[in-house]
């Protein structure tokens, strides 16, 4: 004759993470909190079971299940990420991700104009690469961005005369001639 024997099994809850379900007392768990982008693990937070401090700071940790439900819960904070920005400002100088940013260029000096942003750490359209001012929002790293200035080229036009060029930069030398006066 065979004795039927029930294993009692308890619930482990993991909110933020994975490893949950039924266990004996006395099994092994083991249990992993998923990060989210643009966030850093903080901590585990709990019920029903006991935890070291190493392991409440540990990502992934192991328990011997109690004889008791168990819930788990991951904490996470927000990362800063920096944004550096040459000839311009931006809205702030840090920024967590998916906040929305805007970097403005510098007044360009007497005969330049902007021209286009020079970036790494993220991506952006040629229509918005081309503007003196974007928003975008906060990827999950560092941005830096340098605005680039490019001549303002002038038309030159004369009356009654010619030029030594039809068009110039500021500061260019050019040189106007005036036609013959007429005999009259």
């Amino acid at each position: 004759d065979y004795a039927e024997v029930k294993v009692a099994l308890n619930s482990v809850t993991v909110v933020g993470g994975t490893g949950g379900g039924k266990y004996a007392a006395g099994a092994s768990v083991t249990v992993k909190a998923t990060v989210p982008t643009g966030k850093t693990f903080d901590g585990w937070t709990f019920t029903g079971v006991v935890l070291s401090t190493a392991q409440i700071a540990q990502q992934e940790i192991t328990f011997t299940m109690p004889e008791t439900d168990v819930k788990l819960t991951a904490s996470f904070k927000a990362i800063d990420y920096n944004i550096t920005v040459t000839d311009g400002t931006a809205s702030a100088s840090t920024a967590k991700y998916q906040e929305q940013v805007t970097v403005t260029a510098t007044a360009p000096a007497t005969g330049k104009e902007f021209d286009k942003w020079v970036v790494s750490g993220i991506t952006l359209s040629d229509e918005d690469l081309a503007k003196s001012t974007v928003t975008f929002k906060m990827p999950a790293k560092g941005v830096t961005m340098k605005a680039t200035y490019k001549d303002v080229v002038y038309q030159v036009t004369v009356e009654n005369g010619t030029a030594s060029a039809s068009t110039a930069i500021y500061q260019a030398k050019v040189t106007v001639k005036a036609n013959a006066p007429a005999t009259d």
